[in-house]
């Protein structure tokens, strides 16, 4: 192996090793420090022929994380009033256990939707969901089969060790399809 491969691997293992810590520091945050009125920022991935075009927002703490959630569970919000719903119920306590409550994140559903989903409560830290890709099916019926992988923390991970519940978010165009989940699992080295 070529020292300039050597150094380029090295790196790619930092920056991995760098994005699964703050990850797990992230997800760990207090609810006051990932209040939902902050901008909603979004990542175009890739598609292909029969894939739907979609974005992963980042919402931070929200309902689908908090409690306890025993299943995997998928929520689709196609128009406002889902949207504000979802949110209406949903509050924190700050620093001097006075209640707060969320803002709405601004979504422009004339053109598009929002699909939630989380994995259920995992015991540690470390956990993580990415969308690979929605496809589009049309037999015997049109339907969305939603392509994810679940990512594991291996056994050489620095985790917390406080319950999570990972969540993901991602906006797409709004459609009356049903939609199914396709998981895969990986599991995380963290070797550095």
């Amino acid at each position: 192996m070529s020292t300039l491969t050597k150094v380029i691997t090295s790196m790619l293992k930092m920056g991995i090793a760098i994005a699964l810590i703050s990850s797990c520091l992230f997800s760990q945050s207090s609810p006051s420090h990932l209040l939902s009125s902050r901008p909603i920022h979004a990542t175009k991935f890739n598609t292909m022929n029969n894939s739907i075009d979609f974005k992963t927002i980042e919402i931070g703490y929200n309902p689908l994380t908090a409690g306890f959630q025993p299943e995997p569970k998928i929520v689709i919000f196609r128009n406002q009033q889902e949207w504000d719903k979802f949110w209406s119920g949903f509050s924190f306590l700050d620093i001097n256990l006075n209640e707060q409550q969320f803002s709405v994140p601004p979504i422009n559903f004339e053109k598009n939707m929002v699909i939630g989903f989380t994995i259920g409560s995992r015991p540690t830290g470390g956990y993580s969901i990415r969308v690979e890709r929605i496809e589009q099916l049309e037999n015997p019926t049109p339907q969305w089969l939603l392509h994810y992988t679940e990512v594991i923390p291996g056994k050489n991970c620095i985790v917390t060790q406080q319950p999570t519940i990972p969540s993901i978010f991602i906006l797409t165009e709004n459609s009356q399809t049903t939609i199914e989940l396709e998981a895969q699992k990986i599991t995380s080295s963290c070797s550095y």
